[in-house]
């Protein structure tokens, strides 16, 4: 037998122990209520915001992680690992430079000075490579000047 069987049996039971003393016609109605009674348990309609009627058990907490609701949405821990992986990053870039040397090389005493003066010395170098090309144009000519003659 069956659990469901059992506890058929066992309320026959115990509705034949009731209506022992009383008429036939009480125990008729009697009954024909408990058959509906038992037809509403065997379906029970549960509502409440904690029942899935599809699996017929009771929810406990999420399905799913908040997080997951939506797919398209960033979460705060996928920016943070981001910019985590961002700043790391440059922080290795900046570790694999060839020379290290080169990176902590102490500056000249005139630094400033060479920085100030910088655009002062470009004018003056132009002027001089002018100088220069004129010198030897004018050289051309002059050694053009004596194989003619």
């Amino acid at each position: 037998m069956s659990l469901e069987e059992q506890s058929a049996a066992r309320k026959a039971r115990l509705l034949a122990l009731r209506n022992k003393g009383k008429t036939s016609e009480q125990t008729s109605q009697t009954s024909q209520h408990t058959t509906e009674t038992a037809t509403q348990a065997q379906d029970p309609v549960i509502k409440s915001r904690n029942y899935d009627p599809e699996t017929r058990t009771t929810v406990k907490g999420f399905s799913r992680p908040p997080t997951t609701l939506d797919e398209n949405s960033e979460t705060v821990e996928a920016v943070s690992q981001a910019i985590q992986d961002e700043v790391l990053s440059k922080f290795r870039d900046m570790a694999n430079v060839g020379d290290v040397k080169a990176v902590f090389k102490q500056k000249k005493i005139t630094w400033d000075l060479e920085r100030d003066i910088s655009d002062d010395l470009k004018l003056l170098d132009e002027r001089t490579d002018d100088v220069i090309h004129e010198v030897v144009r004018h050289r051309i000519q002059t050694l053009r000047q004596e194989k003619q003659e």
